[in-house]
């Protein structure tokens, strides 16, 4: 039987702005010479396609727990050509 954890209200915030700072750490750079240089203008390097399978995890935990969910980053909900301000 999985445990149970219950967290206050303030630990729940902080645990969500927890999970947002890390899926924003690990949302891939909109520009990168190593993505550009793939055949497929789609596709992610290895490191990238890496640290987006993090922030997809971390993402999913979020849900998992019932957290509510961080706002949207260039990769992860808008594609590649994201409207956000992005982090390069």
């Amino acid at each position: 039987m999985p445990a149970t954890i219950i967290l206050q209200p303030g630990q729940r915030d902080l645990l969500a702005q927890a999970l947002t700072d890390a899926v924003y750490y690990r949302d891939p750079p909109v520009r990168c010479a190593a993505c550009e240089a793939q055949e497929d203008p789609d596709a992610l390097c290895p490191e990238c396609a890496a640290t987006l399978a993090h922030a997809t995890a971390y993402l999913d935990l979020g849900r998992a727990l019932g957290l509510e969910a961080p706002r949207a980053t260039a990769y992860l909900d808008l594609g590649r050509a994201g409207t956000e301000t992005p982090r390069e």
